[in-house]
């Protein structure tokens, strides 16, 4: 890889260690273009199901709980969601960030059965819940959804 004059030596090492060589990977990499370069989120398998899923709770006025990581991707993903919701008039939501210590990392027990004494209905998880296969038992046996 060419020395770039706009980019720092630093830059121009991590982007090497990631495979980014060639000046158009780079250039996408550093100015991405959102139309161009977003992957399609329904190649997710299942997302047509979770979205539909999402649309029913927000017709059926259902409590969510966005359930996000306390990480570096679970809370601008929980932002995200928060922030769509917020924007399109979504008013039966909360977001949940465990505490990284108390609860650790993934589902956790004690908030899942705090969600079902409050009503809720649909737990969105970001960055979490894929491995938590008791918890997310444990919320369908308490009559919610994840």
């Amino acid at each position: 890889m060419e020395p770039s004059p706009t980019l720092h030596p630093l830059t121009q090492t991590l982007l090497a260690r990631r495979g980014i060589t060639e000046s158009e990977q780079i250039e996408r990499f550093i100015r991405p273009n959102y139309k161009r370069d977003m992957y399609d989120p329904f190649l997710i398998l299942n997302m047509e199901r979770a979205v539909l899923r999402i649309l029913q709770a927000f017709r059926e006025g259902e409590r969510i709980v966005i359930y996000g990581d306390y990480d570096c991707d679970g809370i601008p993903g929980s932002v995200v969601l928060h922030d769509l919701f917020a924007r399109i008039g979504v008013a039966n939501f909360s977001n949940y960030i465990p505490h990284r210590h108390h609860e650790g990392y993934g589902l956790n027990k004690d908030a899942i059965a705090k969600f079902a004494k409050e009503g809720v209905g649909l737990v969105i998880t970001v960055d979490c819940g894929i491995t938590d296969v008791e918890e997310v038992q444990m919320a369908e046996s308490l009559g919610m959804n994840v």
